[in-house]
């Protein structure tokens, strides 16, 4: 455990915190807390969880499957530490925008999700896990955005 592990989960709650009293201020009315928590804390481990279902159907497909229970948890610690920080920078840009509950704010988050997924991956690695990282993203980002985005008046 290296002290990005530690330190990126830090900076994307600093982040949230500062964006939601930024935004609290200029938009009362909308539930700014409660979208920018949820992406900041969920969406990373999202992430994690649907790479693992991921992995679960190519098993399934070649005709076995053998992920032991560890490294499944592993998947979905490492997506909530590698993840948060993209997902709350999307997580305060719907936010910001006050989206509500419509395919319009679900393809918002998606490209959000995914962009900043692509982005931040590009930092560390350049191989074919920025593509699985930030499909990934998007998917995360879009089922977050379903579950946790105002309906719309």
């Amino acid at each position: 455990m290296n002290e990005w592990s530690i330190m990126l989960p830090l900076l994307a709650i600093a982040l949230a915190i500062i964006g939601y009293r930024h935004l609290a201020k200029r938009q009362p009315e909308y539930p700014n807390g409660q979208v920018i928590g949820a992406f900041t804390l969920l969406g990373g481990g999202l992430g994690g969880l649907l790479i693992i279902v991921f992995a679960m159907v190519v098993d399934a497909l070649r005709g076995h499957f053998d992920m032991p229970l560890f490294i499944m948890i592993a998947f979905i610690v490492g997506g909530s530490a590698i993840g948060c920080l993209p997902a709350t920078l999307c997580g305060l840009i719907l936010a910001w925008r006050r989206c509500t509950r419509s395919w319009k704010s679900g393809g918002l988050a998606a490209l959000m999700g995914g962009v900043a997924s692509v982005l931040f991956t590009l930092l560390w690695t350049s191989d074919d896990v920025v593509i699985l990282f930030g499909f990934m993203g998007a998917l995360a980002a879009a089922i977050l955005a379903a579950m946790v985005l105002p309906k719309a008046e």
